[in-house]
C-alpha cells in the first residue's frame, strides 16, 4: 500500500485529536528499541522445574547442545 502524504502539522493536528494516522507512517522501518529477544541462562531449583512439568524438555535441549 502507497504512504499518504501530508504535512507535518497536518499530522500532529490528526494525532492530537485523536484520529487513525496509521496511513501516514512508514511502516518498513519500524523497530522496537529494548524489546530485541536475549538469550539468557537461568539456574531453577528442581522443585521448580518439576512443578512447573519442563524436566523432559530441559534435558532433550541438554543434549543438543551437547552434540
Amino acid at each position: 500500500m502507497k504512504q499518504k502524504s501530508i504535512s507535518a502539522t497536518e499530522f500532529d493536528r490528526l494525532f492530537d485529536e485523536g484520529h487513525d494516522i496509521w496511513d501516514y507512517l512508514d511502516h518498513s522501518r519500524v523497530r522496537r528499541p529494548n524489546l530485541e529477544p536475549k538469550r539468557v541462562n537461568v539456574d531453577f531449583p528442581l522443585w521448580m522445574v518439576k512443578r512447573l512439568g519442563i524436566g523432559d524438555r530441559l534435558k532433550q535441549e541438554e543434549d543438543r547442545q551437547k552434540k
